[in-house]
Parts: structure tokens; C-alpha cells; sequence
């Protein structure tokens, strides 16, 4: 389990003609996932595929709003977002990375990756969305942009592996680093007041957030189709308590909509 070309070198003809060549991630080239995302083959860490090395990289992922600069903690659904991956070590020659983003409920692909800069490219393993290296990089940092998933997805974990180079062609003397990044979904009133449907919820915890266009009931259902509670709202944002570690019904009926069931589960 190599990643000998994970990261392939092209240096100047001049001194050594037989290394020129493309660089392409793992990905790419070995149809691998590495990011170390549940699911994920193994990644090649020091202990291994790379021995221990000189180098003990940094790796961080940023997620950026684009408006202020700034990288953010909640994600806000279907907002497009500046994606920043830098991997750093002192004396290192090169740099790659790979990494994914999963809705942490199901492990599925969170949003979508789009408009890869330079020496970043876009791929795909079994289904999952991965971004990745295209070619060795001298800085360390790779962009490339992330559309939010749609409301309801829930807290969202990015998962990525980097690798710190010393160009010598082989995996001795490399260094390895992992990261995550998990962020929340912004459930806050901006985004619930946009909704302008009286049946969207998401689920948190023990709660399910509800926002009413207009005044009308809120039914909670179990597993079973026992009534668990039945209450008005005035329109606006609600918070329902939910019993926990429970499969519920969440039945939303107002004079305009009626027969609108959502499910989720509570857990503690």
C-alpha cells in the first residue's frame, strides 16, 4: 500500500530527465479513498506506508465565506463556500493532500465540490465526491470551492490526509497528517424565516426545529402511531422537545398545508 505516487516529482530534465513526469493524486491514479472518512482504505500514515520521517506536517482545513473572509464554524444550506487545505513542515519539498465531506447521519456525500484552483482536481471513488492534489505542490495550499447540502442535512465532518515530501523518490522520509473539520448547520432565524414552507424541520438532538409561515398544530407521533403530543404555535421558529432515542412522526397542519410528515430520530 505505496503512495510512492501519491506524489510524483518532475524536476528540471536538466538534472534528471527520467523523473519527469504527471503528477495525479491517489485518487487518480490508485481509484483509492485515503482520507481516512469512515469507509475510507487505510491512509498512509508513517507507521504504514511512509516511514517516520524528518517531517511532522501541520494540515488544516478552512472553510471560508466568501462575503467576509472569514472561515466559519455553521454552514448555511446551499451557500457556496471558499475551501482552503494547507499542509505545512519545515524543509519539506512538496505537498499533496485528498479529502472528502460527509453528512455525519449517514456518511453520505455532504454538498459538492466545485471550481478546483491550482493543482487541485475533482474525482470520484465508489461513489464518494473527493478533492485532491493534481500535482505537486511547493506552497502547501489548495483551493477549491463547497456548495452547502440542502436544509435538514445536519452537522457536516470534513475528512482529509496530507503528505509532507523530500523529493527523494521513495516513501522513506516523508511525513504524514490527518485532519476533520466538523461544522453545524445554521438553523438560526435568517435562514428559518427564508424557508417560506410551514413544514420544514430539522432535527437536533432532542429537539426538532419547526418554522410556521402561519398559525397552526403540531402533532408528535411514535413508531407505533400513538399520539405523543398535540399543540398549537403562532407562526415563527419552534423548538419541540422529542423523546429521546425515539423514532417520531412530526405531522405540521395549518390552513393552508395538511398531511405533511417528516421523520427523524432523537437521540440523547
Amino acid at each position: 500500500m505505496q503512495w510512492t505516487r501519491w506524489i510524483r516529482w518532475s524536476l528540471p530534465a536538466v538534472i534528471i530527465p527520467a523523473l519527469m513526469a504527471h503528477h495525479n493524486g491517489v485518487a487518480e491514479e490508485q481509484d483509492r479513498d485515503r482520507t481516512g472518512a469512515p469507509g475510507s482504505d487505510a491512509p498512509c500514515s508513517n507507521t504504514l506506508c511512509h516511514d517516520d520521517g524528518e517531517f511532522d506536517p501541520v494540515f488544516t482545513i478552512e472553510v471560508i465565506d466568501m462575503n467576509t473572509d472569514l472561515a466559519i464554524a455553521d454552514y448555511i444550506p446551499g451557500t457556496t463556500y471558499q475551501l482552503k487545505f494547507t499542509v505545512s513542515a519545515p524543509g519539506a519539498l512538496g505537498y499533496g493532500f485528498q479529502a472528502t465531506a460527509l453528512i455525519d447521519s449517514d456518511d453520505s456525500n455532504a454538498g459538492q465540490f466545485q471550481n478546483p484552483g491550482s493543482k487541485t482536481q475533482l474525482e470520484n471513488v465508489d461513489g464518494r465526491h473527493i478533492v485532491e492534489h493534481s500535482n505537486t505542490s511547493f506552497t502547501g495550499v489548495f483551493l477549491a470551492e463547497w456548495v452547502a447540502p440542502e436544509t435538514g442535512s445536519g452537522p457536516v465532518t470534513f475528512y482529509g490526509s496530507s503528505l509532507a515530501a523530500n523529493a527523494n523518490q521513495e516513501s522513506s522520509g516523508d511525513g504524514y497528517s490527518g485532519s476533520t473539520l466538523t461544522l453545524g448547520e445554521d438553523i438560526g432565524d435568517a435562514v428559518l424565516n427564508a424557508r417560506a414552507n410551514a413544514t420544514r424541520l430539522y432535527f437536533e438532538g432532542t429537539q426538532a426545529w419547526v418554522y410556521l409561515s402561519e398559525p397552526g398544530e403540531i402533532w408528535l407521533y411514535n413508531i407505533h402511531g400513538q399520539l405523543l403530543q398535540r399543540a398549537s404555535y403562532a407562526s415563527g421558529k419552534h423548538a419541540i422537545d422529542l423523546p429521546g432515542n425515539t423514532l417520531v412522526m412530526v405531522h405540521v397542519e395549518t390552513a393552508s398545508t395538511s398531511q405533511q410528515i417528516w421523520k427523524g430520530i432523537a437521540l440523547q
